[in-house]
């Protein structure tokens, strides 16, 4: 799916080279409900920073663009004119787990950035070495790979999901859920389109479970996607955790990690498509 791009022009740029590097960031705060549009607002200031686009957590299939992604944007020094830059709201301290269990929508819109601007550019969705992205060749890097000649930052981190984001970047699917053991059992349910039935589907679980994946046929879509609201129950006295969950048709099994472990859950549909949603849940 297109990205929606909220233009939010920052002057802090330069005339930009040619391009062979998609550079990915992280802003190191402005994680909030409303982080890309304050980080660019942010970039409107006097600051000698900016970044091509930021993402943030909350807004799936919507960032917002600061610098023409022709242009040289004032984030990684002596590249800036080579390289198109995504700031990520998040932190380089952040562990892999963090990463794939809390920001699903950030990942999936810097995944979508990434395949857009290689179609852009022709720049191929390869990880580049540190060596590599400092020398001559093109492809994807993280900040901290263009060293003290880029300004020298650690982010996105090494606890970035690089393989996941690539993945769906070329139009891969996400990893499966976790796979029950041979003596335990995966509940799952069967969620009707609204036609059928217009009314949430509760389900109580037999102890905490970490993960839901949902699947749906996607040769049956008339429209571009499914969606569903679930809303994710914790026994621990936090209460409900809410999360939209999108399938299309280049991502027919989604896994989604809510913060904490659940013990129910409750799955509201929220599109008009005729197709049923298969959702299971593993531990």
């Amino acid at each position: 799916m297109t990205l929606v791009r909220h233009w939010i022009p920052s002057g802090n740029y330069s005339s930009g080279g040619k391009k062979r590097l998609l550079v990915l960031h992280t802003t190191e705060g402005f994680t909030g409900s409303n982080g890309m549009y304050d980080c660019g607002y942010y970039f409107q200031g006097n600051v000698g920073a900016s970044s091509q686009v930021v993402i943030d957590n909350f807004h799936p299939d919507h960032i917002v663009e600061c610098v023409n992604p022709y242009n040289a944007a004032w984030t990684q020094c002596n590249y800036n004119s080579v390289s198109v830059s995504a700031e990520q709201c998040g932190y380089a301290s952040w562990s892999r787990d963090t990463w794939l269990d809390y920001k699903e929508p950030l990942l999936r819109n810097t995944a979508e950035w990434l395949s857009e601007e290689s179609l852009r550019f022709g720049i191929p969705l390869t990880k580049l070495t540190a060596s590599q992205a400092q020398g001559s060749a093109a492809g994807v890097c993280g900040h901290s790979d263009l060293g003290s000649a880029g300004c020298g930052h650690s982010d996105p981190g090494n606890g970035y999901p690089w393989d996941v984001v690539l993945q769906w970047a070329r139009g891969g699917v996400p990893p499966d859920p976790p796979k029950p053991t041979e003596e335990e059992e995966m509940p799952s349910v069967m969620i009707s389109p609204l036609s059928v039935a217009d009314i949430p589907v509760a389900v109580s679980l037999p102890g905490p479970f970490k993960a839901m994946g949902v699947c749906v046929d996607v040769t049956t879509l008339e429209t571009p996607n499914t969606q569903i609201r679930a809303a994710f129950y914790s026994n621990d006295g936090s209460g409900w955790e809410v999360i939209q969950v999108y399938c299309d048709t280049a991502h027919q099994k989604v896994v989604v990690w809510p913060k904490k472990p659940f013990s129910g859950v409750s799955l509201t549909r929220i599109d008009s498509q005729e197709v049923f949603i298969v959702a299971d849940f593993g531990k």
